[in-house]
């Protein structure tokens, strides 16, 4: 969990669920990096307009969340936990 100082992260969601969606869509090995062009575009426009970061829906977790900070000096981490991964199921 982190504290954020400055502005507000900008919050993706609503019209722009696709956008949040495309975000969240892990790299593959053989994926195009052209095709991350528009989404670090958008980002660096949101960094240029003041923002300290973004958050938007995981795409790999429901109801999970995931962020982007800008420059992690300005957040405050306040809470941490290491766990131990002791099993993983793959479905397809």
């Amino acid at each position: 969990m982190a504290r954020i100082s400055g502005k507000d992260l900008v919050r993706i969601s609503g019209t722009r669920s696709g956008f949040a969606l495309e975000l969240g869509t892990p790299l593959e090995r053989g994926d195009d990096p052209r095709l991350y062009l528009p989404s670090q575009k958008l980002c660096r426009e949101i960094r240029d307009a003041g923002y300290d970061g973004i958050r938007y829906p995981s795409a790999m977790k429901q109801d999970g969340t995931n962020v982007v900070l800008f420059d992690p000096a300005k957040a405050e981490f306040v809470e941490s936990r290491l766990v131990r991964v002791t099993d993983v199921a793959v479905t397809y």
